[in-house]
């Protein structure tokens, strides 16, 4: 594979200020992904290396800031470092995920009384948070809650720190294969949508708009890495007046309920996209309906045109329409949806350097209706 034509641009990690500027990679291998709900999802880049900085990336490379910059020079992608592999000829190395860290820890009981007879099960309730807050200085802070069952405080505190001790910092697995290997690295990244992996729980009788929901799960008071993290809501459009549960007691993640809410459109039935892009900027918006990008099936270079000008392979985002010129002339569709010749882009995933992957997403109203209904019945809350 030729050098690709887009550059990895390496910072220190956003948790100790990356305006330090380490290195800028051109991988022998990168494939990256990005979603119409998500955003910027993943990167992946395989490197020959020298052993010495391969350790160096072992030490020091978990949580790193990754951009990725075309040849424009345009910002089409970033996120964090989550795991990382060397191969140091017959050693194989991995360390993380980070993403599996868990170094802020509670359980949710039953307490038991056994001085009964039977014994007596009380209120469900949770344990003291028990936290390794050095962990949290390097990594931030990855919250899991756990459910114990119906059990005493003590076990559900030893369960605590027994998960805690055990799960506070990134894994490192070892490998060794006699027949020796290249010293190489591969270092896998995830955008920052999977930092909203944190329980988001609210409180409040009845409902509030969609857009609400929201901006209330992404908002610094939600957030528990919001001293170093703050997504910046400008981009939130608030106009989406669809009622959904206020309330959330459940702990559930707050990725998970914003997906749900994203699936749910709005009422008229239009569907709406969530992503994470460039600084952090949250954007919650109706998919558009207009087409953007334009291709023609005969082309043999496969070119894809944004407004009569060619756009690079690892540009192109999803959540947008694309259409192809040559398929299907002379017919007719009421709207994009039941046209032939256009498609959603659900998944873009570029390989470089030239490698493009597009697949289609449905825009149907049919999920949207019966998630709403699900919404109404409190399924989704």
């Amino acid at each position: 594979m030729g050098q690709a034509p887009v550059s990895i641009h390496v910072f220190d990690p956003l948790l100790i200020g990356y305006q330090a500027f380490r290195k800028r990679l051109y991988p022998e291998s990168l494939t990256v992904v990005n979603t119409a709900t998500g955003g910027y999802h993943s990167l992946s880049l395989t490197d020959r290396s020298k052993q010495l900085d391969v350790e160096e990336w072992l030490a020091n490379g978990l949580m790193r800031h990754i951009e990725v910059w075309s040849e424009a020079p345009i910002h089409v992608w970033e996120g964090f470092v989550d795991s990382i592999t060397a191969s140091l000829g017959s050693l194989s190395f991995t360390l993380g995920r980070v993403t599996q860290i868990a170094n802020r820890v509670s359980i949710i009981y039953s307490p038991v009384d056994t001085s009964t007879d039977p014994p007596a099960v009380g209120i469900t309730t949770d344990t003291v948070i028990v936290e390794n807050i050095d962990s949290q200085a390097r990594y931030g802070i990855w919250p899991v809650i756990l459910t114990a069952g119906t059990t005493t405080l003590t076990d559900a505190e030893e369960y605590a720190n027994s998960y805690l001790n055990h799960h506070a910092w990134p894994v490192a697995t070892k490998q060794v294969n006699t027949e020796g290997n290249d010293v190489s690295i591969t270092i896998d990244c995830l955008g920052y949508f999977h930092m909203l992996n944190y329980p988001y729980a609210a409180v409040g009788p009845g409902t509030q708009d969609a857009s609400a929901k929201i901006d209330a799960i992404v908002n610094n008071t939600s957030n528990p890495n919001s001293s170093w993290l703050p997504f910046n809501r400008t981009f939130i459009d608030s106009s989406n007046t669809l009622q959904v549960i206020q309330a959330e007691d459940q702990n559930r993640l707050a990725s998970n309920i914003i997906k749900e809410i994203a699936a749910l459109g709005d009422i008229s039935d239009n569907r709406w996209l969530f992503g994470v892009y460039n600084h952090r900027e949250i954007h919650y918006h109706a998919a558009p309906t207009d087409v953007r990008y334009r291709m023609h099936l005969s082309d043999p270079k496969v070119r894809i045109t944004d407004e009569g000008a060619e756009v690079a392979p690892c540009a192109i985002v999803a959540g947008e329409w694309l259409k192809f010129l040559d398929f299907a002339l002379g017919q007719e569709a009421i709207s994009l949806r039941q046209d032939p010749r256009s498609m959603f882009i659900e998944t873009a995933t570029y390989r470089a350097p030239w490698s493009l992957d597009l697949q289609g997403g449905n825009v149907d109203t049919v999920r949207q209706i019966l998630a709403q209904e699900t919404n109404f019945e409190g399924l989704w809350a």
